[in-house]
């Protein structure tokens, strides 16, 4: 068991158009090949719908230490030490990378950032991409210059990869 570190923000890297709800991202994540990855977990704590609705897929405690029941399959190397949020889309109508955050998903977003940096003043908010492990752009968007935007402190944001 780890203090919590890290909150990684994801996006599901599903088109515009694709509606989606926490349990298909449970079972596309945890069902066996071919129908999903066969993890043992989900890869994200929470799960925000295009329309805001917050799904809580594995949830925590205010301890902050990660425990084995609250450990989510983010990002490979990270997971004991870190919480995980993911949007639903990522991807533009044709397939590419895209910032798909719909304005509920974004207020959704921006409220739980502060409730967890209100329960965890020092943890550091990253996006998958800034994981040193990953060539990833998830969640398709500029993570730090979000976070900027929306007031959280200097000392929770990271520019750059994380190690």
């Amino acid at each position: 068991m780890n203090k919590v570190k890290y909150l990684f923000i994801h996006c599901s890297d599903t088109k515009i158009s694709h509606y989606i709800t926490g349990e298909d991202i449970k079972r596309w994540h945890t069902l066996p090949e071919p129908q999903g990855r066969g993890w043992s977990k989900v890869g994200y704590n929470y799960f925000i719908r295009t329309d805001g609705t917050l799904d809580t897929l594995i949830s925590f405690d205010d301890n902050g230490i990660v425990e084995w029941n609250e450990i989510a399959n983010g990002v490979k190397s990270f997971n004991d030490k870190s919480y995980h949020i993911c949007y639903a889309g990522g991807q533009s109508y044709s397939g590419n990378p895209l910032d798909t955050r719909t304005g509920p998903q974004v207020t959704t977003m921006s409220k739980l950032i502060k409730e967890i940096i209100a329960k965890f003043p020092d943890i550091i908010i990253v996006g998958h991409y800034q994981a040193y492990n990953t060539t990833k752009t998830c969640p398709n968007f500029d993570v730090p210059s979000y976070l900027r935007s929306i007031g959280v402190p200097e000392k929770n944001i990271k520019d750059g990869k994380v190690f």
